[in-house]
């Protein structure tokens, strides 16, 4: 008899922080980062047809073009400094695409003791 109660006060105690989960808002639960959320995915390629898009592999679509490589790259500190004069006048630097400009030496990398979700 003495070892119902035991079993029955440990799993209800067990289940304590479940039920207090459930009368809590979702906003309220930083560990809930993907509620109702399918996987992120880039797949939307036009094709001419749709038999091409049933068949062709999308570096075949027209419309295709794969943006990696390495590109100019120049900083500026606010918006208003992007003028045309300030584009053409060049001093622009080589940056790998894709890749993380702050890792590349432009601007002050982001440190953080918060894991990010």
């Amino acid at each position: 008899m003495t070892s119902r109660k035991v079993d029955s006060v440990g799993s209800g105690a067990a289940l304590l922080p479940l039920l207090h989960l459930a009368g809590m808002p979702t906003w309220e639960m930083p560990h809930l980062t993907s509620l109702n959320r399918l996987p992120p995915r880039a797949t939307l390629i036009p094709y001419p047809s749709a038999g091409d898009a049933l068949q062709r592999p999308r570096e075949e679509s027209p419309w295709f073009h794969l943006l990696n490589g390495v590109w100019d790259f120049k900083i500026f500190g606010r918006p208003e400094q992007v003028t045309h004069a300030a584009v053409a006048q060049g001093a622009w630097s080589p940056i790998a695409v894709p890749g993380d400009w702050t890792v590349q030496g432009y601007g002050r990398p982001h440190y953080t003791n918060v894991q990010m979700p």
